[in-house]
């Protein structure tokens, strides 16, 4: 399993937005706020247990998580 660092997070992040079409920077950044929170409650609840290695995949879903969270808070409504 691979030990994961930012050089890594980067790049998986880069990659995933580009696979979702994402192109606007604001949204990028906002998406990229999100990921830094779950990142960072991952961590916390991994301490006082054995820190568990994450893997690319693992990386690649909190990505798409965040991309959902951030197109559901800017879906806009169809106006029939």
């Amino acid at each position: 399993m691979e030990e994961i660092g930012w050089d890594v997070i980067q790049q998986v992040f880069s990659q995933t937005v580009k696979e979702a079409g994402i192109s606007d920077y604001t949204l990028q950044q906002k998406i990229f706020s999100n990921i830094k929170k779950e990142l960072t409650c991952q961590i916390e609840e991994s301490l006082g247990r054995n820190v568990e290695k994450m893997t690319r995949e693992d990386l690649k879903d909190i990505i798409r998580k965040a991309i959902d969270k951030v197109e559901n808070q800017h879906a806009t409504p169809e106006v029939i």
